[in-house]
């Protein structure tokens, strides 16, 4: 006779898979011969491994990503440790890291890999006006070091110019500016610095007078004047030639 009939396989088989032999007992409970019967299980796949984004600046984070449907337990090594209960976790490299999956499950073992790129944060590292002071007419040199930058901008508040990331350039304001250089890296991470050159106004003599303007031997005289935008002045007390016919 033929026939089929259902067996429940028990765990231990199931963990275990491979080929075994089943006994069906009869209503006499009369065994019958054995039937051997393979447990088979798909292989473990590993559908996806990603991080995102990639690269980032150092200290910045990315996220590890995976799919493996059929895994029992997950691990990833450079510290990340047991992550089956999850399918993705960040991680905030300093340097450029490969994470190596590794899956297990009933139908075999499957490791993937990827790698998160790490780039160093940009840096300015001088940037200085020289001189730092002019006057109306003047110039001042702006010069400027960085590490880590692919691009720059200098902005006098008219919006930003591009620039090496390593240059100098003159300027000639007209009044007190404020200068940004912005530096920039592969990934967009960015910084800024600012330095002021100060435009000062010519200065002037407003006025300046004796009183009185002659005087007899021995006497005074008063000299009287007032300045605008001076820092510092000088009085010539040197002898003046007398007007034509004074005695």
């Amino acid at each position: 006779t033929t026939g089929k009939i259902q067996v429940d396989v028990p765990a231990a088989l199931i963990a275990n898979p491979g080929t075994s032999n089943v006994q069906v007992a009869n209503p006499d409970f009369h065994l019958s011969n054995a039937v051997p019967f393979t447990i088979t299980y798909p292989p473990l796949v590993i559908n996806s491994f990603t991080a995102i984004p990639s690269p980032i600046t150092a200290g910045d984070s990315s996220t590890l990503s995976w799919d493996v449907p059929l895994a029992t337990s997950v691990f990833i090594d450079n510290g990340v440790g047991d992550v089956t209960s999850f399918t993705s976790k960040s991680v905030f490299p300093t340097l450029s890291t490969t994470y190596k999956l590794t899956a297990y499950g009933l139908g075999g073992t499957g490791c993937q890999s990827v790698t998160v790129a790490v780039v160093p944060h940009t840096t300015i590292d001088t940037f200085a006006a020289n001189p730092s002071t002019i006057t109306v007419g003047g110039s001042s040199t702006l010069s400027w070091t960085t590490s880590g930058a692919v691009s720059a901008t200098l902005n006098d508040g008219t919006g930003p110019a591009s620039v090496s990331p390593n240059s100098s350039q003159s300027v000639s304001p007209t009044t007190t500016t404020i200068y940004t250089l912005t530096a920039t890296n592969s990934v967009g991470g960015s910084v800024t610095q600012a330095v002021k050159v100060v435009v000062a106004l010519p200065p002037t003599i407003d006025h300046f007078k004796a009183t009185p303007v002659n005087i007899a031997i021995g006497g005074s005289s008063t000299l009287d004047w007032a300045t605008s935008n001076a820092l510092t002045v000088t009085l010539d007390t040197g002898s003046v030639p007398a007007p034509v016919g004074l005695t």
